[in-house]
């Protein structure tokens, strides 16, 4: 059996961590990117993961999956409908090496893309408790029925009931100032053990919670010793240049973890994934 890692731009720490690691034990691992919001432009075909030309998107789509250019990016989807950048073939051929991703035999997939649950500053609930009534509303919208690739999910589901099919959120990447940090702190905890038993209940067999080693005290952001290098390494694994992308050779950001965050996820939930399937 594989395993298979879906995502947008993020899945560069991922991919660069199990480059180091020893995998005798492990089950072969895909690695398939389309940034922003592309794997939308994708269908279920012939027991294929295979692109597409066109998709359905909405405001809230992009506002739930990249929320920093949900503005920008249904500007220019409402003008051409076309996937964000360059082809979604392209991009599956540049990190996974084939235009279409070939689920025979795909035991588990990991989705690493999309707004983490536990991720209160960009879903703006970070300074109060939200009870578990909201969190419902809130949590079918990113992990259920609302979901970007629900449609996909359903039919793998369809296609093969006894796949594994594990979310990993983006990173928490709103780093919080220190006024208030231990009511913020407080609260943060209240939400994230409401929100805990709550959110295998809908589209995925499991998700993952980062931990305090991840998060600064508030638990409301990462840490920034996991973002150093990480812009620099999504844009070598994409194979695009940096010159396209207007960025410095040493530049970082807060949106991109490095392949200490991906070793550090691993270690905390994907290996135990790996292992059963």
């Amino acid at each position: 059996m594989k395993a298979l890692f879906l995502g947008n731009s993020h899945l560069s720490a991922f991919k660069l961590a199990h480059n180091d690691l020893d995998r005798k034990l492990l089950p072969e691992c895909l690695f398939y990117c389309a940034g922003a919001t592309n794997l939308r432009y994708t269908k279920v075909t012939d027991g294929k993961l295979i692109p597409t030309d066109s998709a359905d998107l909405c405001f809230d789509d992009f506002r739930y999956f990249m929320p920093e250019l949900a503005v920008k990016l249904m500007q220019e989807y409402s003008v051409n409908r076309k996937p964000w950048g360059i082809d979604v073939r392209q991009q599956f051929v540049m990190t996974g090496g084939t235009e279409e991703i070939d689920l025979e035999d795909v035991g588990a997939i990991f989705y690493v893309c999309g707004i983490s649950p536990y991720d209160f500053v960009r879903l703006g609930v970070k300074d109060m408790p939200i009870t578990r009534s909201l969190w419902s509303v809130m949590l079918i919208r990113l992990l259920g029925s609302g979901f970007l690739l629900y449609e996909q999910i359903s039919e793998i589901r369809k296609l093969n009931s006894k796949c594994r099919h594990y979310f990993i959120g983006g990173p928490l990447i709103s780093l919080p100032d220190s006024n208030q940090l231990e009511l913020k702190s407080l609260v943060s905890r209240s939400n994230r053990n409401i929100i805990m038993p709550m959110v295998k209940d809908y589209l995925f067999d499991d998700v993952y919670m980062p931990n305090e080693v991840l998060l600064d005290e508030s638990l409301l952001g990462t840490k920034s010793i996991f973002c150093r290098g990480g812009v620099m390494e999504s844009i070598a694994f994409q194979k695009v240049g940096v010159e396209s992308q207007g960025i410095a050779e040493t530049e970082t950001d807060r949106f991109h973890m490095n392949k200490n965050y991906g070793s550090a996820v691993f270690r905390d939930f994907i290996f135990e994934k790996l292992i059963g399937i």
